[in-house]
């Protein structure tokens, strides 16, 4: 985010996901991640 001008962080949120159903693959399956939350980078563009 350096190389862009006048971009300026302003926070971060997570999003935790209440809906993500959790699956417990194990063997034989392969390994499968569950996305339960995300986070979000706030950014600004400032003049």
């Amino acid at each position: 985010m350096n190389e862009i001008p006048n971009m300026n962080y302003k926070g971060m949120k997570i999003w935790a996901d209440q809906t993500a159903k959790l699956f417990p693959y194990g063997y034989p399956f392969s390994f499968v991640a569950n996305q339960i939350h995300q986070y979000i980078l706030v950014f600004r563009k400032e003049k």
